[in-house]
């Protein structure tokens, strides 16, 4: 064997060493954390090892800020605002709820309506979410049928004056 041969050969064994004792300074066992908390109608859970009330604390935040934009429960959400004004007008929303909004409509695009982000009046009729245990009457069903139709959601992107702002032209439609 030759000088350059062993030298090789000498560095690879060090690299490997060095690697080896670096993986075992950071292969600390770390414990598995869990948090609870109640949002988006339910109990969530968040498991991360080695968590921390920061992370958990932040984690929550994202969430429950996403709810109060987005939940049609919350009534001064985005989402609500947009169903409240169905008919009437226009709503400008943050760039994520119009991110959002825009995917459920491609869905429904994608899906030709089997997917229909538009639902909300049947979603309201039979209570779902809401303990909601009746049947509505057929009549009830057919006219809240009529207001579902993804198609007619306008998506209206910013311009120079106002932001992203959504228009159900309808009374009575709904997200």
């Amino acid at each position: 064997m030759n000088r350059t041969q062993m030298n090789r050969i000498f560095l690879g064994l060090l690299l490997i060493n060095i690697t080896t004792f670096s993986f075992s300074l950071g292969s600390k066992e770390q414990t598995l954390e869990s948090y609870n908390f109640f949002a988006l109608g339910t109990t969530c859970t968040v498991n991360i090892y080695g968590g921390t009330e920061e992370q958990f604390a932040g984690i929550e935040e994202l969430i429950t800020g996403i709810e109060s934009r987005m939940s049609v429960k919350i009534k001064d959400s985005e989402i609500n605002k947009v169903n409240v004004s169905a008919g009437v007008k226009p709503v400008e929303v943050s760039p994520d709820v119009y991110r959002v909004i825009s995917a459920g409509v491609r869905f429904s695009e994608i899906s030709s309506g089997a997917f229909d982000i538009s639902v909300g009046p049947l979603v309201n009729l039979w209570a779902i979410g809401n303990g909601g245990s009746d049947v509505p009457a057929e009549k009830d069903i057919a006219e809240a049928l009529k207001m579902i139709d993804y198609t007619k959601i306008e998506l209206l992107p910013t311009d120079r004056i106002l932001g992203d702002r959504i228009y159900l032209p309808e009374k009575g439609m709904a997200l």
